[in-house]
């Protein structure tokens, strides 16, 4: 939980209508969630912005059923704030940034995959893309979904791609526009600050393994920032700061870090054990989490 220390938790939360228990998950770490069920979604639908946690429910034992919920880690309130009345919607991918939520339903409504955008402020859900079902060689892709202000970005599939292409795309809400920023150019699991976009390709790679690449949303300009042996994958960026898992050692991977634009990277991790998709963020220069 990113900026909140222990005298923003409230030592004796009211009740919550908890509808899964409240397990100990050991020392240094709290449940945070209870009324609907995260897990039950199967996918990585959930993220944290500030002090607040957005989360999808599929479970139908929860209180209110099927949907959006967040949760105010300060107040300890938890609410769901979209319903949906089928335990077949599925939400496979979501994402948050202030007080707009990004996600991605399956068949909801008449669309077999959509995009839409949430905002807690006016509790209003709108469908940014709809896509009927299609046949297999046709298929649409939306994944990895990240965001920041005005823009949401995934990779993915279009109309038209070959089988196994995948690319990198970003919807404007400002401009009401969807744009691919790669084309047959592969880039995976992007993250985004600002204009910035993190992700991960196969582009100018010295010995053939994936690099962390950098693009610019107003040039659309690729940059490779990592060159090092080995492959670098699932980079997350806050300000000038680029965490990844590197996979340079020869049996496991550790989390490296640089400071952009330089990029001169170092080790965050170094222990024998391994370590996966890791996350930055903090307030100041000086913290990170």
């Amino acid at each position: 939980v990113p900026d909140l220390v222990d005298a923003d938790i409230p030592q004796e939360p009211e009740a919550l209508d908890c509808v899964i228990p409240i397990r100990d998950c050991g020392e240094g770490c709290r449940q945070v969630t209870c009324a609907g069920s995260v897990s039950a979604a199967l996918w990585e639908a959930w993220d944290v912005s500030g002090s607040t946690i957005s989360y999808y429910s599929r479970s139908m034992e929860a209180a209110d059923g099927v949907g959006l919920y967040r949760k105010d880690l300060s107040t300890e309130v938890e609410e769901k704030i979209k319903g949906y009345s089928s335990s077949y919607i599925l939400c496979q991918d979501l994402a948050m940034h202030d007080h707009l939520i990004a996600y991605k339903p399956v068949t909801a409504d008449d669309c077999f995959i959509a995009l839409h955008v949430f905002d807690t402020d006016s509790m209003l859900d709108e469908t940014l893309l709809c896509y009927p079902e299609s046949p297999l060689e046709d298929m649409i892709t939306i994944k990895g979904l990240d965001m920041y202000g005005s823009n949401i970005v995934w990779y993915g599939k279009d109309e038209g791609d070959v089988l196994d292409g995948t690319d990198l795309f970003v919807f404007d809400l400002v401009l009401r526009e969807k744009r691919r920023l790669t084309n047959a150019e592969s880039c995976y699991n992007p993250s985004i600050w600002e204009g910035t976009v993190a992700c991960t390709g196969l582009r100018d790679s010295p010995d053939g393994s994936l690099d962390i690449i950098l693009r610019d949303l107003e040039t659309n300009t690729p940059v490779n920032v990592t060159t090092s042996p080995g492959e670098q994958d699932h980079a997350s960026l806050w300000m000038q700061r680029l965490a990844w898992t590197d996979f340079r050692a020869e049996q496991c991977a550790d989390i490296y870090w640089c400071e952009l634009p330089e990029c001169n990277d170092m080790p965050a991790t170094t222990d024998p054990t391994c370590k996966y998709m890791t996350d930055v963020e903090g307030r100041s220069e000086e913290q990170t989490s």
